[in-house]
């Protein structure tokens, strides 16, 4: 597919101005635009999905009010925009279905916005990072294989994932609308280079945890599901009893409570943005329902979840 690209006037190149705190539909962005330099924008209007397209490209010199957060939509053929960014220095989060992952220098993070999701800076030491929003029928069939099922991607892969999103800046950076199309073909071989290095470390990481790590990773990403310890029993092929004492003995209290131990964690990130309602939450964590969770909470916290909710908008309503 051949795009129009927009002269260099008429495209948002070089660092644009002023202060945004907005909204449109399903996003809410609270951006420095002094802070962010867009090398690539390109709306996407097509009335069908190409192979692939691309939107967005840049650099964001992030301060410590950052923010982007998206509403998905899994339903939406056209709400297929994936993020990949890669951060150069300082820190920031990533969180999804109650899952917070932090992210610093070296790490590539992959986001599937068809999850609802938000990603922002550390206040102390906010990120820099290089970033392209794209979409396409090449990313929808290669999400399986990367995703896994979850909203977003981080791995750490150093030098060698700076180097594709430079490549990728610098070809967008000399493209020109006559060669738009070799740019978008180089840009998708870059792309599945990253996803052959994503590979490529989530096999070391999988060789270098221990099996107790790689239990608690696994629980951490399928926290949504209806996990139960027979399902880590078979996932893993270790006994019950082995597991049991794997638990006991790391964090005091048994496979099964640990499961509701971290689905509670995930449900206090959830209440304190403020975005969600207890049923909403208890319905995405997989409890039964709302009187279970409720129980569960406040069994873990001590308190019910509205009690916690009205103890996080105190706090932040101290700190304004």
């Amino acid at each position: 597919m051949k795009l129009e690209q927009k002269p260099l006037s008429e495209r948002i190149t070089g660092k644009a101005r002023g202060q945004s705190d907005f909204r449109v539909k399903g996003q809410i962005s609270r951006i420095d635009r002094d802070r962010e330099e867009l090398i690539w924008a390109n709306k996407f209007i097509c009335n069908e999905l190409p192979l692939f397209y691309l939107e967005l490209a840049g650099i964001t010199y992030s301060d410590e009010n950052y923010l982007i957060s998206r509403r998905g939509d899994i339903r939406n053929p056209y709400n297929n925009l994936f993020v990949i960014e890669y951060v150069t220095a300082g820190k920031g989060y990533i969180e999804a279905k109650g899952v917070r992952t932090p992210v610093c220098d070296g790490d590539v993070y992959l986001v599937d916005c068809r999850h609802s999701h938000r990603y922002y800076a550390d206040e102390k030491d906010p990120f820099e990072k290089k970033w392209i929003n794209v979409r396409g029928t090449f990313l929808n069939a290669m999400a399986p294989l990367i995703f896994q099922d979850n909203p977003y991607v981080v791995i750490h892969l150093g030098q060698e994932g700076g180097q594709v999103m430079e490549a990728i800046h610098d070809k967008i950076r000399a493209a020109t609308p006559a060669d738009s199309e070799m740019m978008l073909a180089y840009i998708m071989q870059r792309i599945l280079d990253l996803f052959l290095l994503i590979d490529r470390e989530r096999k070391n990481e999988v060789n270098t945890l221990s099996q107790r790590d790689r239990i608690v990773r696994y629980i951490e990403q399928n926290i949504c599901l209806d996990l139960h310890v027979t399902d880590l029993v078979e996932y893993f092929y270790i006994s019950s009893s082995t597991l049991y004492r794997m638990f006991t003995s790391s964090f005091g209290m048994s496979p099964k409570d640990f499961i509701l131990y971290k689905k509670i964690e995930a449900a206090k990130r959830m209440i304190a943005d403020n975005e969600s309602t207890f049923n909403m939450i208890a319905a995405v964590l997989n409890f039964y329902d709302s009187h279970h969770f409720f129980r569960v909470f406040r069994k873990y916290t001590g308190m019910s979840p509205t009690e916690y909710k009205n103890s996080v908008l105190a706090v932040s309503e101290d700190e304004m």
